[in-house]
């Protein structure tokens, strides 16, 4: 049962990895939206990040994004697996990027 239970928590964690990171370029390259052209799940991530802190010390929640806000925690979990994933995709965003500049 634990093997089956680790295997599950390994499985879940792998296929939630990097999630603005799979997000962003997934939407950039089909729209043909290739800016930013390098780690735009980091800046998706960062976005969302500067959204919950912006609602939480300034009080100023009335004109923001709730799904943004309620985001946020999950955005700084999301940040390091974003950051290794985006890093993978250098050499093809590069490729992408000059290739339609």
């Amino acid at each position: 049962m634990r093997i089956f239970l680790h295997t599950l928590f390994i499985i879940i964690a792998l296929s939630l990895a990097g999630c603005a990171s799979s997000i962003t370029h997934g939407v950039n390259y089909s729209s043909g939206n290739y800016e930013p052209p390098f780690y735009p799940g980091i800046a998706a991530d960062a976005k969302i990040i500067n959204e919950g802190v912006q609602c939480t010390w300034y009080d100023d929640c009335a004109n923001r994004d709730t799904a943004m806000i309620s985001l946020a925690p999950l955005a700084v979990l999301d940040f390091p697996l974003s950051l290794i994933l985006d890093t993978l995709f250098v050499p093809i965003d590069a490729i992408i990027y000059y290739n339609h500049k």
